[in-house]
């Protein structure tokens, strides 16, 4: 199956990295997916999965139609959260299939990504998008988003401690 295929394959870094799973929420790295047909085939990848995926999308926009993603939006996401210039073309484009939220940055986008999940869902970066709007390269936003998911499983952890107490 492709779980297998994912599980056993040495992934390359920015291109479906799975970075983490918290309370049972998975959280893949796609920042290399820089143009609409590339977050189409990181949305295809989990098409076997039972959980719907908070899709991350935005950046500098490549002046490309996002109707190609229209389908899966709506087959697939339980939630758009859009990033940097081109995130009010995208609400217009996809605003239909799936909610969306806007936010300000990757730390931002992380957290209301996961604050929309129920277990087994999946939080995807796949933004479709040049990253240059707000980051210096894919790679640079990709370690970005790894950062805000490493950063927001601390602030789990503690919270379950903190409520244990």
């Amino acid at each position: 199956s492709m779980r297998e295929t994912i599980r056993w394959f040495e992934p390359v870094e920015h291109r479906l990295e799975f970075v983490a799973e918290i309370e049972g929420v998975k959280f893949y790295n796609d920042s290399k997916a820089t143009s609409v047909d590339a977050t189409v085939k990181a949305l295809e990848a989990f098409q076997g999965d039972p959980g719907k995926i908070v899709l991350i999308l935005g950046g500098r926009g490549k002046k490309a139609p996002y109707a190609p993603l229209a389908e899966l939006v709506k087959q697939k996401v339980r939630k758009v959260i859009l990033i940097g210039e081109d995130a009010e073309t995208i609400a217009r484009e996809l605003g239909d299939y799936a909610p969306n939220h806007r936010a300000a940055s990757m730390n931002e986008a992380v957290s209301e990504a996961f604050e929309s999940c129920v277990a087994n869902d999946i939080v995807l970066l796949a933004p479709a998008c040049a990253s240059f709007d707000m980051f210096e390269s894919y790679e640079h936003r990709g370690k970005v988003f790894k950062e805000a998911v490493h950063a927001l499983r601390v602030e789990t952890q503690q919270g379950k401690s903190a409520t244990k107490i």
